[in-house]
């Protein structure tokens, strides 16, 4: 078994999000305009990359929801752990999910148990026995309890000892966060005493202030420890603050060192490029030298193109990557030169080149993987366009490539939105929230979906007609040339159902 096979531990663990009304984000509908298939694109709502920090409005009527100590699903699977935030990332999720070779699956996930902002947002963990075949902790351990109690947006990994590293941007207030990595000396058992943590001392955001920091934080971590000529913690995250639609830069950070040494530096910060979505992933091989990063960017033909024409919407972006074979060292070298965006810009890395007339075009989720034969997989979601000026509301789709496949395939299609009473999710699409594993040389995609080709509005919110999620899996045994017909793993229809007491199968 493969380490990257954790994110399809998801088909047997599921971590159960009571549907609470939506944060400002994710659960937000959309409804910009309703009973259409598709939008000018200058209509399209846009999201702030910070908004998601405050509910968009309190919860005080809903008290007779579903008490967290009888809280059933119909989803296949044990329940690791509860949440009433019902909102776990903007675009791209980290891993949240991580077995490394030891007898411990790994979980940490975004927990809140009370239904009022700002409420006891912390992060959680879940350990499960492999050999035992029982849960570590009743409800899920908290993380970054005591003196830094807010936190979120979480990723997660284990080092070679089964050790976990839980990551989150967090802080004594919303105000007041970083991304950081905290360090387990209990060997994800019963202590799980994540008694230390550190962060990089660098995070100014660059776009915002024009470089001169330190102001704006960096936030949304997501993480991979490798363990090659050197044992090193990656780490990518976004800048925070602005307004809904306002550009913000992306970051690289590396920390070498062992697992707990809290003599361990992280490097300055390297910029990776200024984007419209909080989408950059990181991926490492786990016991050699190579690493790499992929991200969205806008469109080739707005790019370098001057403010008003580069950032003009969230939703045209190009498919970028930059690999690293020793370790990121390299990066960090660079860092006087400008953005890792533009450095790799030589033809070879920007892996699609959309034009203003392409049907498809990247937007938000991106999930990546390098394979135990050494070669880069990114999967990534694409929003459907018609012309150059008309959005498809909900309409998607999941295409892959790699280093071995170097072309562009479609994982997935959900073309089935033609208009209706029911609308989709901020930051979201019909196909969306997807994550790349592998096991026995197979690739694994999981992601959600939303509706399907013979019910567009297939189980919804009777409140505020938002459509519930179904958590898909499908596989490619030829390494991404093809992939297999989704498998529906959830199937937890709850249609018609009080918003509150839904069941939506997302991140």
């Amino acid at each position: 078994m493969t380490r990257k096979l954790a994110a399809a531990f998801l088909l047997s663990f599921i971590l159960i999000f009571i549907a609470a009304p939506p944060a400002s984000g994710a659960d937000k509908p959309i409804k910009p305009i309703p009973n259409r298939a598709a939008i000018p694109a200058r209509l399209a709502p846009i999201y702030g990359f910070g908004g998601a920090e405050n509910l968009s409005f309190t919860t005080s009527g809903k008290a007779s929801l579903v008490p967290f100590s009888t809280v059933a699903t119909n989803a296949v699977g044990l329940q690791i752990g509860i949440t009433s935030y019902d909102y776990q990332h903007n675009c791209s999720m980290g891993r949240q999910v991580e077995h490394r070779n030891t007898n411990f699956l790994h979980f940490d996930w975004m927990k809140q148990t009370s239904f009022e902002y700002p409420g006891d947002r912390i992060v959680a963990y879940q350990a499960y026995n492999l050999t035992s075949c029982q849960k570590e902790h009743d409800s899920g351990q908290p993380v970054n309890s005591g003196p830094e109690p807010y936190g979120g947006y979480v990723a997660i990994d284990v080092d070679e000892y089964s050790r976990a590293i839980p990551a989150a941007h967090a802080g004594s207030g919303a105000s007041n966060m970083a991304s950081r990595a905290w360090w387990d000396f209990g060997t994800g058992g019963p202590e799980a005493l994540f008694t230390y943590n550190d962060y990089p001392g660098d995070k100014f955001g660059w776009y915002q202030n024009a470089g001169l920091g330190p102001t704006n934080q960096n936030l949304w971590p997501k993480i991979d420890w490798q363990v090659g000529t050197e044992t090193v913690l990656h780490m990518v995250c976004a800048e925070s603050g602005g307004s809904g639609g306002d550009p913000q830069t992306i970051s690289y950070y590396r920390r070498v060192g062992p697992y707990n040494d809290e003599s361990a530096q992280w490097s300055a910060q390297r910029l990776i490029d200024t984007v419209m979505n909080i989408n950059v992933v990181v991926a490492a091989l786990p016991i050699n030298d190579k690493v790499a990063i992929a991200w969205n960017a806008p469109v080739d033909y707005r790019r370098d193109q001057g403010v008003d024409v580069e950032y003009n919407n969230q939703y045209e972006n190009d498919v970028w990557y930059a690999v690293s074979t020793n370790q990121g060292a390299d990066w960090i070298a660079d860092i006087g030169n400008g953005s890792i965006g533009h450095e790799v810009d030589d033809g070879q890395h920007n892996i699609t080149r959309y034009d203003s007339l392409s049907p498809w075009k990247a937007y938000c989720d991106m999930s990546a993987l390098i394979s135990t034969d050494n070669n880069l997989h990114i999967v990534w979601g694409c929003r459907r366009w018609e012309g150059s000026s008309v959005l498809f509301r909900r309409q998607s789709a999941i295409f892959h490539w790699s280093e071995d496949m170097p072309v562009i395939r479609p994982v997935v299609k959900a073309e089935w939105d033609t208009g209706g009473y029911c609308f989709g999710h901020s930051w979201g699409s019909d196909a969306a929230k997807m994550s790349i594993s592998e096991c026995a040389d197979k690739l694994y995609v999981l992601y959600t979906q939303f509706g399907n080709a013979n019910a567009p509005c297939y189980d919804v919110d009777a409140e505020n007609n938002v459509v519930n999620g179904e958590l898909y899996l499908t596989v490619s045994n030829n390494h991404g040339l093809n992939w297999d017909r989704p498998q529906n793993l959830t199937n937890t229809v709850t249609d018609s159902c009080v918003s509150g007491n839904c069941e939506s199968d997302y991140w």
